[in-house]
């Protein structure tokens, strides 16, 4: 381990993200009592953030955010989130304010996440009770909605950049996940051989082709090619696999995998084993990240501590 530091409220740490801003690394935490804090890891630094109420209907309601992710658009810091009680709505983190809301607050959410494409900062967002697959950016635009096939609610969605295009990949309660191009908005594939109700996914390359991964409700981790056809599964976990992340490193392709079990597991998915030890403690979002020449993993955990180690 690199590093471990612990908020200075102590709340809960239900989401992470990290964002590169004026020349450096931060992680973008967000807390179950709805606060939002930056950490600098070079000098262990934390800033709290406000986040003012989102809604005018509800003007002393705290910030309730079940699902939230950061991006950096125009030099600024940007978080977007929501819940199961009210739709997507943005923060300008630097400025302190709401930087825009959904159009339809009642639409509750699982999953919020934020990639770029051509340069330009975007979010997408999955129903909670519904099967809308969203798109939407920081600055103005309606909600566009992708197409699919899903029959309920939206619990992952992961985003990266494969060979020459930008992907987007979705699953959820009904055991589907689907694939779809970032650029053209089109539909490439649609799993359906999974089992079970598909908790995270990870986008990225495994002997050079593009493989998408997903954190299951048995706790395997199920690896399918970008045509849709499965190439493995591997039992990861005794409990569902709830967060999950998957990058290069080293050459070796490595995923890191977080489940209800309450261990933390790092995977070489070439040959499909485990590598060094189990990581313990009650996690709710893993990822993998860059913080200078040195590939990182951090967890962010429900007691308010962040864990970061070296992938190498």
């Amino acid at each position: 381990m690199f590093q471990s530091s612990r908020l200075p409220s102590r709340s809960d740490i239900s989401n992470l993200d990290v964002v590169t801003v004026r020349g450096g690394t931060r992680v973008v935490c967000v807390t179950s009592a709805g606060e939002a804090w930056l950490w600098d890891p070079s000098c262990d630094r934390w800033t709290c953030r406000s986040l003012p109420p989102a809604y005018e209907d509800h003007p002393d309601a705290e910030a309730d955010l079940d699902c939230a992710a950061a991006g950096v658009h125009q030099g600024r810091v940007i978080l977007a989130g929501g819940s199961e009680n009210h739709g997507l709505a943005a923060w300008d983190l630097d400025g302190g304010a709401v930087l825009r809301t959904a159009d339809d607050e009642d639409c509750p959410l699982w999953s919020v996440i934020s990639f770029e494409v051509d340069g330009r900062l975007r979010f997408a967002c999955g129903g909670a009770n519904n099967p809308l697959v969203g798109l939407w950016g920081p600055s103005g635009g309606e909600l566009v909605e992708l197409d699919n096939d899903h029959r309920d609610g939206i619990l992952s969605l992961a985003a990266g950049r494969l060979a020459d295009r930008t992907l987007l990949a979705a699953g959820g309660f009904d055991s589907l996940v689907t694939l779809w191009d970032l650029r053209s908005r089109e539909r490439i594939a649609t799993f359906s051989d999974a089992e079970g109700k598909v908790w995270a996914l990870a986008l990225t390359s495994l002997d050079r082709r593009p493989i998408v991964f997903g954190g299951m409700e048995s706790g395997y981790l199920y690896v399918w090619d970008a045509d849709g056809s499965l190439v493995t599964t591997l039992n990861c976990h005794d409990k569902r696999i709830e967060s999950l992340d998957a990058a290069v490193v080293g050459g070796r392709t490595t995923a890191i995998t977080a489940a209800r079990d309450g261990t933390v597991r790092t995977w070489d998915l070439a040959e499909g084993r485990q590598l060094g030890e189990v990581n313990a403690g009650d996690i709710a979002k893993v990822l993998i990240t860059r913080f200078g020449d040195r590939q990182v993993a951090l967890a962010g955990g429900r007691e308010g501590t962040i864990r970061g180690w070296y992938l190498s």
